[in-house]
């Protein structure tokens, strides 16, 4: 979720949140260095302004995309 926003919550546009998106879990280690937390927590306010059912969970270790395999 790095990329171009207006202010500090700021989303962009072509990530719309209302209403009608669909409940979301969300896992972030603290030490991943390509997406902050300040990222997902951004996302996670705007989730829980459009009232949408919303689990946040941050970890202190993981890195980046960690938990994703590889299908070969």
């Amino acid at each position: 979720m790095s990329f171009h926003v207006s202010g500090p919550y700021g989303l962009n546009r072509t990530l719309p949140v209302d209403k009608h998106t669909p409940p979301m879990f969300i896992l972030q280690a603290g030490n991943d260095l390509v997406d902050t937390i300040q990222h997902s927590l951004r996302y996670y306010i705007a989730l829980k302004k459009a009232n949408v059912p919303t689990e946040y969970h941050i970890y202190d270790e993981g890195g980046h995309a960690f938990g994703c395999i590889k299908q070969q």
